[in-house]
């Protein structure tokens, strides 16, 4: 009877884990897919024939980050707003690449994980955005310049547990 009261506790204890995990895992699904709607935005309003890349910025604003080409299959980023009631483009070669920013990164917290690098924008800010775990398991967001590659701004969030 104590064997079966356990394992009773023990699916009553997976189930909203479940749960739990199957919602994250369909939110993240619908923010790395676009939905139609933004794709026809891009296809009406900007110079994008090819997306590459899709991600999404949760600021103070929320954007749909779009990277792809343009009809000379040059670079370009999409910043579209979750509201879709504006877009913002610009190409790639006006701002640091991606992989200097990785360099960068790495040569500040050489002992952090890169978990997450993504444009990103606030107002008519336009950055990189760094999540690195450190060796604690706090996470440090650098925001970089899109343009110049300066450092703008930092903050720490610390581990809890």
């Amino acid at each position: 009877m104590k064997k079966w009261l356990w394992i009773v506790i023990a699916i009553l204890f997976m189930i909203p884990g479940y749960i739990s995990y199957d919602l994250y895992s369909s939110l993240k699904e619908q923010k790395t897919s676009l939905p139609r709607e933004v794709l026809q935005l891009i296809k009406d309003k900007t110079v994008l024939t090819e997306v590459t890349y899709v991600d999404f910025y949760y600021g103070s604003e929320a954007y749909w980050v779009i990277k792809g080409n343009d009809q000379k299959k040059q670079p370009v980023y999409v910043w579209v707003r979750e509201d879709l009631n504006s877009y913002y483009v610009e190409y790639a070669s006006r701002g640091r690449s991606e992989e200097e920013l990785r360099r960068q990164v790495a040569a500040v917290n050489p002992e952090g994980v890169l978990v997450h690098l993504v444009p990103a924008r606030e107002g008519k800010k336009v950055y990189w955005e760094a999540k690195v775990k450190n060796k604690n398991g706090d996470f440090i967001y650098y925001l970089y310049d899109f343009y110049s590659g300066e450092l703008w701004k930092s903050y720490l969030l610390k581990n809890r547990t």
